[in-house]
């Protein structure tokens, strides 16, 4: 049995974002092969970078939208926070390592705004917050997403 429809969501935007390897779209490589998993872990205590958390947003809802014989269609909102890690190097600012990170995974999730057939889509909500912390030569933004999901689940008729 697989498992549930919002793990397997996050597994998946782990996988775009540790993908971002070779020539980006700015015209370069990351110095290090970027990285991403599930855990939110202190700036500080971060080595290699670039960096994206893919965490559990709050406010996400699920709703009944459709009903046929045993089974109802559900439509999920998932909230979710991509936590993105830079360090300044290669003698560029910490702000345009900011910059590219964020505008790269942005780019890259609406190339897989599917999420390979799970979602319908991957929305970026609101704007960047790239003021979460600055600690010395590395830095972290937070972007809300919403990723839109149907799912249909059976019902028990006579249970």
């Amino acid at each position: 049995m697989p498992e549930p429809l919002r793990d397997r969501v996050l597994d998946a935007m782990v996988a775009v974002a540790a993908g971002l390897s070779d020539l980006r779209p700015w015209g370069g490589a990351y110095p290090n092969p970027p990285t991403a998993d599930r855990e939110y872990r202190e700036l500080t205590s971060r080595t290699q970078f670039p960096h994206c958390s893919i965490l559990e947003g709050a406010g996400s809802t699920v709703a009944a939208k459709t009903s046929r014989a045993n089974v109802i269609g559900y439509r999920h909102e998932f909230k979710v926070l991509l936590v993105g890690a830079v360090s300044a190097g290669q003698g560029l600012t910490l702000s345009r390592w900011l910059e590219r990170y964020w505008d790269d995974l942005w780019t890259t999730f609406l190339q897989n705004y599917t999420l390979g057939g799970l979602a319908q889509g991957v929305q970026f909500d609101g704007e960047l917050q790239p003021d979460t912390l600055l600690t010395g030569t590395t830095a972290e933004f937070v972007q809300p997403c919403t990723v839109f999901m149907n799912e249909d689940k059976e019902v028990a008729i006579n249970g």
